[in-house]
């Protein structure tokens, strides 16, 4: 519903770390062990790929693309694999079209057809001025996904200028969980390089350990 987008708003989220901490959180939700988050400064683009469930067509329109969908009335409080989900209100999928002006997404779940579609945000922008309907865009060339299930993100043309190296995303995405490594079966790369607590970058803080 374009109206609820219009009373929300697109901006929820005003930096990096915080819109790929709502995607890290939905792959934590669909049980994924891997995230990997590469940033590609020439392109502009910032791509999110995770091992989790996926979801097929259903899932797609009737969960993630229903604003205000809320898994803990759904009796979701905990993963497939009992994990505590993170999510809670539905709105955090909001975050990527703050961020970016073209959002695409790839995702399947095992022994189900690859679901990828495409979200102009300006279209979208429009289309909630103008209180109109709103249909996301079909992409039919997915042959770079090969994975038998998961969800890839793909962030191209960001809407602002933002930091996004490497250094800065691994440090502030530390900070924000405390999920990640070995203990929790969870492991977040960020070009390639997984993040650890260490990334956190307090200990240079205390005069005594």
């Amino acid at each position: 519903d374009l109206n609820v987008l219009n009373h929300l708003g697109l901006n929820l989220y005003t930096n990096t770390p915080a819109v790929l901490t709502e995607i890290v959180s939905n792959a934590w939700d669909a049980d994924a062990t891997e995230v990997h988050i590469d940033v590609n400064r020439e392109n502009g683009t910032i791509t999110i790929a995770d091992n989790g469930h996926g979801m097929n067509a259903d899932d797609v329109e009737h969960k993630f693309l229903n604003v205000g969908y809320a898994r803990r009335e759904d009796n979701r409080k905990k993963s497939p694999n009992g994990r505590n989900v993170m999510g809670r209100k539905g709105i955090g999928k909001l975050a990527m079209f703050s961020l970016a002006n073209d959002v695409s997404i790839f995702t399947k779940r095992q022994n189900d057809d690859i679901v990828a579609l495409k979200v102009n945000v300006p279209d979208l922008r429009r289309a909630i001025k103008e209180k109109r309907e709103y249909d996301t865009e079909t992409i039919n060339d997915t042959s770079f996904f090969n994975k038998s299930h998961g969800t890839t993100i793909v962030l191209a043309d960001l809407a602002r200028e933002i930091k996004t190296t490497a250094t800065y995303l691994k440090k502030h995405l530390a900070r924000r969980f405390s999920i990640l490594g070995q203990a929790f079966n969870f492991k977040v790369f960020v070009n390639q390089e997984e993040i650890t607590l260490d990334h956190r970058d307090y200990t240079s803080k205390i005069e005594f350990l």
